[in-house]
C-alpha cells in the first residue's frame, strides 16, 4: 500500500530548539521540527494520504499543504505559513489497499529474499530504519557472506551532529561521490530545501561544483537549468 506523506519547510516559527508534537481532530500527529543546516527553519509534517498515481509523480498537492498551514496556525496563529519548500515521499506499506484509512495502516516491516534474488524492504518507519538494516543485511549475508553475518559493530554508535564542513560542495564531491549539481543540493545535503533557489543563487554553487569536477560553462549551465527544473516551489 503506497502512502504518501509530504512536509512544508517556514521560516522558524518557535524559538525552542525542542521539537513540537500536536494532535489533529482526527488523532494523527504532526511534527514541528527546528531544522535547516543553520536551525534556521521549521519542518512541518507529515501527511498521510493513498498515492494512486505512481511513484514518478509525487508531489505535494494543494489540499495537503493547506491542511498543513492550518495546522501552523493553529498552533502558531502569528507564524508566516508560507512554505519555503515542500518534500513528498512514499511509504510502502504492508497492507491491502482498502484497509483502513491510511493513518491506520501498519508500520510494522517485512524483508524477505524473493524467488528472482532480490532483497525485498516493505513498511517501517523513520524509527525503526536502523533495526531494518540490521535486518536486512543479517539476511543478506547469510548468503553473500556468512562470516559477517550478525556482526553489529554500528549496533551502539550514537548519530551526532554534521560538522560545518560538510555541507560544502567540496565534500560532497571529494566523500559523496556527487556528480551532478542536484545531487550536492538533494542527497548529499538539504541545502535545496533551505531556500528558493535561483539562477542567481545557484551559479556561484555550480562553479565551485564545476571546478572540482571539471565542468565547462556549458555543461555548467546545463546543471543549473537541470536543478531550476526539478525545482518545485508552492506558496500558499
Amino acid at each position: 500500500r503506497l502512502v504518501r506523506g509530504s512536509h512544508i519547510g517556514l521560516q522558524r516559527v518557535a524559538k525552542s530548539d525542542n521539537a513540537i508534537a500536536y494532535f489533529d481532530s482526527g488523532g494523527r500527529i504532526v511534527f514541528f521540527i527546528p531544522w535547516g543546516s543553520r536551525n534556521q527553519l521549521t519542518l512541518v509534517g507529515t501527511t498521510d494520504f493513498d498515492h494512486t498515481v505512481g511513484p514518478d509523480r509525487v508531489h505535494i498537492p494543494p489540499q495537503e499543504i493547506a491542511y498543513l498551514q492550518g495546522i501552523v496556525h493553529t498552533v502558531f496563529p502569528k507564524a508566516d505559513a508560507t512554505p519555503i519548500s515542500t518534500y513528498s515521499a512514499l511509504r510502502p506499506l504492508i497492507g491491502g489497499k482498502t484497509a483502513g484509512s491510511a493513518t491506520s495502516t501498519s508500520r510494522e516491516h517485512r524483508i524477505w529474499n524473493a524467488e528472482d534474488g532480490v532483497l525485498h524492504i516493505a513498511g517501517g518507519k523513520y524509527t525503526t530504519y536502523r533495526a531494518m538494516s540490521e535486518e536486512a543485511c543479517d539476511l543478506a549475508l547469510r548468503e553473500a557472506a556468512p562470516e559477517l553475518a550478525s556482526m553489529h559493530v554500528t549496533e551502539g554508535a550514537v548519530l551526532t551532529p554534521p560538522s560545518a564542513d560538510v555541507f560544502s560542495p567540496e565534500n560532497a564531491v571529494e566523500n559523496e561521490m556527487a556528480q551532478k549539481l542536484s545531487d550536492y543540493l538533494f542527497v548529499s545535503t538539504y541545502l535545496g530545501y533551505e531556500q528558493r533557489w535561483t539562477r542567481e543563487t545557484l551559479e556561484p554553487v555550480a562553479a565551485e561544483m564545476g571546478e572540482k569536477l571539471g565542468w565547462n560553462e556549458a555543461r555548467r549551465e546545463a546543471e543549473i537549468t537541470e536543478t531550476l527544473s526539478s525545482l518545485i516551489h508552492s506558496t500558499a
